[in-house]
């Protein structure tokens, strides 16, 4: 969605739909590629950052072609007064062959 205002705003799939399958053009006369959308939840003890990134390497060992990443929502769990665990729900977008 492109919004007004934002200093990075660029065009994105119209859904958020897991699962949701985006076509997109790429360079190129006749060249076209499908993506899909899923969506992941990462988990660290050591951050929000790490937890993206757990999502990321776990989603890797069994899903071919990942392409780009977004990190759509944060949160967390406290334990006695303090944070034990952060989690990063991520949506990972990936070729499909």
């Amino acid at each position: 969605m492109l919004r007004a205002g934002q200093p990075h705003a660029r065009l994105e799939p119209s859904s958020e739909a897991r699962g949701f399958l985006v076509g997109s053009t790429v360079p190129g006369p006749g060249k076209a590629m499908v993506q899909k959308v899923t969506e992941v939840v990462g988990v660290s003890k050591d951050g929000f950052a790490h937890a993206a990134q757990n999502a990321v390497d776990t989603a890797a060992k069994t899903v071919r072609n990942l392409r780009w990443f977004r990190v759509t929502e944060l949160e967390g769990v406290i334990k006695d007064q303090k944070v034990a665990e952060y989690h990063a729900t991520v949506k990972l977008y990936f070729d499909l062959d």
